[in-house]
């Protein structure tokens, strides 16, 4: 079957083969027309070709991005801006790498967005180090610093004390120091002696470094005990002097008898050698030393008996205060010089626990 189109009407007919090249009528106009030799397809539409335009030219300024990308990741590196500098930087080596892509800035800004970003990237990364490292340098050192301040403001308390005592012993009879506590185990001067005439604030007697010390500020005049600091009010010299005098103090307190006076102990075993040892009274050290008549040596002597003497767990290092009988204060390691040692502070800690504390020995 021949298709073909009238010309008049433009109705579509199939024309059998046989009459290819001869006149045929048109069915739906009834005009004669010539059928074609053979089947003809529709023509092609022809599309007129267009002219070419080249692609729009990228702007000759489209690389500041990427520069000021790499200018930021420099900056956070040399001058440590690493918030300020380093989070700009990654965004526009970001923003750069996404134009680059959609053709909006020249590919050869791509090194300069790729370095901006990993420097960028590097100091973001050098920040969170230091973030995560500096606490556990600061924070030992933070501790360090606190413990300094209380131990400090412990040596404040107990030269705070000495002027007390000196004031005491100014005005007692015999120019003597407070009495012990009578109390068994409360190794303290006696409260209705120093409280309040001569010490108007208890809290004095807490080391601020003392676990609870909030507890025991709240006790107040309560505050006058041993929980910090041991008060000898007896003139001894070394572990030998304190076991002596442990030894009598548990006679006394075992007896019902008041620690008023000299102690007498057996020969050999008091101050200086003796057989007594000496209360706490000004001028004491003339009685501890043979040269009586050489004021250096006098002097000397003053600063070698201690006063009170400072629990050694209050600190970190272990060590304690000591308050010594001519005013200075100075801080000792434990376990180590005199009175810091284990014979001396387990004497103590053995004499405390009379009190029915459970007080635990140390090394």
């Amino acid at each position: 079957m021949i298709q073909h189109t009238c010309p008049n009407c433009g109705a579509h007919l199939d024309v059998p083969d046989q009459y290819a090249g001869q006149a045929i009528k048109c069915g739906g106009c009834g005009a004669t027309i010539e059928c074609p030799m053979v089947d003809t397809p529709p023509p092609i539409p022809v599309v007129p070709a267009q002219a070419y335009s080249p692609p729009p030219s990228i702007p000759d300024d489209s690389k500041s991005l990427a520069i000021l990308s790499l200018v930021f990741g420099i900056l956070s590196f040399v001058l440590c801006l690493f918030p300020v500098a380093s989070i700009p930087a990654v965004s526009l080596g970001h923003i750069s790498l996404s134009k680059i892509r959609d053709g909006r800035m020249s590919p050869d800004a791509r090194g300069l967005a790729v370095a901006g970003l990993v420097i960028g990237y590097i100091n973001i990364v050098i920040m969170l180090l230091f973030m995560l490292v500096m606490p556990a340098i600061l924070l030992p050192a933070l501790s360090r610093a606190r413990e300094a301040a209380r131990r400090s403001s412990c040596q404040n308390n107990l030269k705070q004390m000495g002027i007390v005592y000196k004031m005491f012993s100014n005005e007692s009879k015999g120019m003597k120091f407070p009495h012990l506590s009578s109390t068994p185990g409360q190794l303290m001067s006696a409260k209705n002696e120093i409280y309040p005439e001569y010490l108007t604030d208890a809290n004095v007697l807490i080391c601020p470094s003392l676990a609870g010390s909030e507890k025991w500020r709240e006790r107040k005049e309560g505050a006058i005990d041993d929980e910090s600091y041991f008060y000898l009010d007896y003139a001894v010299t070394d572990d030998k002097d304190v076991a002596a005098f442990c030894a009598a103090y548990k006679e006394h307190m075992t007896k019902g008898l008041l620690l008023d006076g000299d102690l007498t102990v057996p020969a050999g075993t008091g101050s200086g050698g003796g057989s007594v040892i000496y209360q706490l009274r000004e001028g004491v050290e003339r009685s501890l030393v043979t040269d009586i008549n050489n004021p250096a040596v006098v002097a000397m002597m003053q600063s070698k008996i201690p006063v009170l003497i400072e629990r050694p767990e209050n600190h970190v290092p272990s060590g304690g205060n000591v308050l010594f009988m001519d005013g200075h204060v100075e801080f000792l390691r434990y376990p180590g010089q005199w009175p810091m040692t284990a014979q001396t502070v387990n004497a103590l800690k053995e004499l405390d626990a009379m009190g029915g504390k459970d007080v635990p020995r140390l090394p």
